[in-house]
Formats: structure tokens, C-alpha cells, sequence
């Protein structure tokens, strides 16, 4: 999420502010918050002043770059006891992965490249 703010003691209500966030979306709030894809984008405000002139007309390009995150636990035991029974990986922004998971004594019990819910869950 990129959070775009305006100049400040502008916020005389007789203002009028017009954002183009460069992807088809709008807004005309004072400060807007506006969830991009990932991208390079034209942002574009102009306030227009109580007599209707141009007070401010500015562009900026903006470039949002999404990298992945994950957090996977070292350890999980799906013996029904109810303590880290389920494998619950958290993950965004991510494409592709091969998750391998091995017992104690170091032998391949999964390997898995798809993504799946709630394993070790019923």
C-alpha cells in the first residue's frame, strides 16, 4: 500500500482536490489511501482553489515492488496432542516454492509444490 498525503493547511474545504492514481482509479478526498499492483505508475494530483484556478498540478512517478514474504516454523508434530499439530506456513507475494519436509533422522517424508491448507488439519 502506498499512502499518499497532501500538502499541509490545505485543508480549507473549499479546495477541491482530483488524485488520477494511474491504474483507472480516482479520488477526490483530501489524503486518499490506495492499494496498487505491483507496477510503475503516473500519480497525478491537481487542487483546484475556491475560484476554480489551478493551485497545484503535479505528477510523480511511482514504482511499487511486491517481494515475497514467508515465515515458516522449524518444527511441527501432527500427532494429535494439540500442541503445533498443523504446519502453517504464512506467505505473500509469492509465485512458485517446493516445500521438502524431512522426519529427525533425515528422510524426505513430503515434498510438495502446490499450495495446500491446513496440513496435519482435518
Amino acid at each position: 500500500m502506498l499512502e499518499i498525503s497532501t500538502i499541509p493547511n490545505l485543508s480549507d474545504p473549499s479546495y477541491v482536490y482530483y488524485w488520477d492514481f494511474g491504474d483507472g482509479n480516482t479520488s477526490t478526498l483530501v489524503s486518499p489511501t490506495h492499494n496498487f499492483e505491483e507496477g510503475t505508475y503516473a500519480v497525478k494530483l491537481r487542487i483546484r482553489d475556491p475560484y476554480g484556478k489551478c493551485f497545484l498540478d503535479e505528477t510523480k512517478i511511482c514504482t511499487i515492488d511486491y517481494y515475497p514474504r514467508v515465515n515458516i516454523p522449524n518444527v511441527f508434530t501432527p500427532n494429535q496432542d494439540g500442541i503445533n499439530d498443523a504446519l502453517v506456513i504464512e506467505a505473500e507475494h509469492l509465485l512458485s516454492y517446493e516445500l521438502v519436509i524431512f522426519d529427525k533422522w533425515g528422510k524426505t517424508v513430503l515434498i510438495m509444490k502446490e499450495f495446500l491448507i491446513n496440513i496435519g488439519k482435518e
